[in-house]
């Protein structure tokens, strides 16, 4: 990629990525750009993780600070067919301000989430760069 500046980041397993974010078609027209992770919320040593539900209370999501700018994040649990919102209370839409004079924007979004396996998207027709999530849960039980 020339002229453009790489943004690289790396998870607790020392591998490292790109780092996307939505951005403008031919700097006139917007695009959606979305970013999909996937997640059972356990370690690899766990082996009965699959089976147990866990309740996701909250969500700590991490983006570079922008000038303007909104995200959506919504989610399906446990291979559900379509995405839902992810939101209770401020914020029962799913959108988010990524509005911040700061280097890193933590935003935090309450939410009520049971689920086994769980699909997180975020999606912008604006700049974004996504750098992490820190998901706040309690292990339910397997049914």
């Amino acid at each position: 990629m020339t002229g453009f500046r790489q943004e690289i980041i790396s998870d607790e397993n020392g591998k490292t990525y790109n780092l996307y974010g939505a951005e403008k078609e031919g700097e006139t027209s917007d695009y959606t750009g979305r970013f999909t992770l996937a997640t059972t919320l356990i370690p690899r040593s766990k082996t009965d993780g699959l089976l147990t539900y866990k309740r996701i209370s909250k969500m700590t999501l991490i983006f570079r600070g922008e000038v303007s700018g909104n995200a959506t994040i919504e989610s399906k649990a446990d291979y559900a067919a379509d995405w839902s919102a992810v939101g209770t209370g401020a914020s029962p839409t799913g959108i988010v301000s990524l509005v911040s004079s700061a280097d890193f924007n933590w935003v935090e979004l309450a939410c009520d989430i049971r689920c086994r396996h769980l699909l997180l998207q975020i999606s912008a027709t604006n700049r974004f760069q996504f750098v992490g999530v820190m998901f706040h849960y309690e292990e339910d039980d397997q049914r």
